[in-house]
């Protein structure tokens, strides 16, 4: 395809092949530009969920509730229920990560 110009008399002249390579990186720079961030919007979506997620329960207090599990401090069924589901709500968010 042939690109032209307009010079400053008004004149439409075709591109030079260095301005055709110029024009072709350009383009190829923008569709790799574009291809990126259609791969990474899932990934920020994700992350924003999980920003939305953590007025109910950070992750600070996600893992201090996983460590006093494992660790046997807490059980399962001490845990409040507000607790409870907002953990297993996390957890679930967590393991929808694109």
């Amino acid at each position: 395809m042939t690109r032209y110009n307009m010079t400053g008399q008004g004149e439409i002249v075709p591109f030079t092949p260095e301005e055709e390579a110029a024009a072709d990186a350009i383009e190829a720079a923008d569709a790799a530009i574009e291809a990126a961030d259609a791969a990474a919007a899932p990934m920020r979506e994700w992350e924003a969920v999980m920003v939305e997620s953590d007025s109910l329960m950070t992750r600070d207090v996600e893992d201090l509730i996983d460590t006093l599990l494992v660790t046997e401090v807490l059980l399962e069924g001490q845990l409040p229920t507000n607790l409870a589901e907002a953990r297993t709500e996390k957890k679930a968010l967590r393991g929808s990560k694109p």
